[in-house]
């Protein structure tokens, strides 16, 4: 990529565009377009070596060649149900790993990674891989953080469904915490697929303990509802820009209820391997 524009000199006596900033968030943004190419290139390679393999006449037991379904920009719950995992390996590696690492790392989900790292680890994710498993201890917590809240920002309809986000948006309007947390709750489970209810406990529970970390990573309740409010809910396409902004709060508050009392909205089951230990 070549810099084009003004360019001055600096105290070193080398030149430095004066647009560089905008030239290096340019440059990120093709960077990540070609990740997401190869990424597709991949998976179209994968089908195409199976269908050669059909055409040669080969009997095909298996489909070992083909890569694993889409993970990021997906349907969640048709992620869930296509590879049989009650938790998606990305979510369970993220968390045990920021939970192992993280807790004592100041600005956790608030301070972004390298975006090198980042895009690395989605890279290997999307292949069906653990980057997390082999020296976990040598990866940025900042890192693993951001592919974690950008897996979530990515799915093709959010945790919560952007169907009902004016139902979470009133409900955060309740002044009264009892009432409020029992409309979340009837809400969640009578609005939402088990599937999903799973994954929002699992997250909800996880982000509870990562809570009590906060005087050490400087991330109560609050401030991780801010981060992931809008990580996790979506408003529906033309919604008026000053009304998403005064909704924020709203939208925050029903985050930080769901951290803070995720074992009232939240029903127990026998589903202790699928709730972070």
């Amino acid at each position: 990529i070549s810099f084009r524009g003004k360019h001055e000199r600096t105290a070193s006596g080398n030149y430095f565009p004066e647009s560089s900033a905008k030239s290096l968030s340019l440059y990120l943004e093709k960077f990540q377009k070609l990740k997401q190419y190869q990424m597709e290139l991949y998976h179209l390679e994968g089908e195409k070596t199976l269908w050669d393999k059909v055409m040669d006449g080969e009997d095909v037991d298996d489909f070992s060649c083909l890569p694993p379904i889409k993970l990021f920009e997906s349907d969640l719950e048709q992620y869930i149900e296509t590879v049989s995992e009650p938790i998606p390996l990305i979510i369970r590696s993220c968390t045990t790993h920021l939970e192992t690492y993280g807790t004592t790392v100041e600005g956790i989900f608030r301070v972004p990674g390298p975006q090198a790292l980042i895009e690395e680890l989605k890279e290997d994710f999307e292949k069906g891989e653990d980057p997390l498993s082999s020296e976990p201890h040598s990866r940025d917590i900042h890192a693993v953080a951001s592919v974690m809240k950008e897996y979530f920002r990515k799915l093709t309809n959010s945790l919560f469904p952007v169907e009902l986000y004016e139902t979470v948006v009133q409900h955060g309007r309740i002044d009264l915490l009892q009432i409020r947390i029992e409309a979340v709750r009837q809400t969640i489970y009578r609005d939402l697929p088990p599937s999903i209810i799973n994954v929002m406990r699992y997250l909800f529970f996880f982000l509870n303990r990562l809570a009590k970390s906060h005087e050490q990573t400087r991330m109560n309740s609050s401030n991780l509802a801010m981060v992931f409010g809008p990580t996790l809910t979506r408003p529906p396409i033309g919604r008026d820009a000053l009304a998403q902004a005064q909704e924020v709060v709203s939208i925050n508050t029903i985050m930080q209820t769901c951290i803070d009392h995720c074992e009232k909205i939240f029903d127990f089951t026998n589903e202790e391997d699928q709730l972070p230990s």
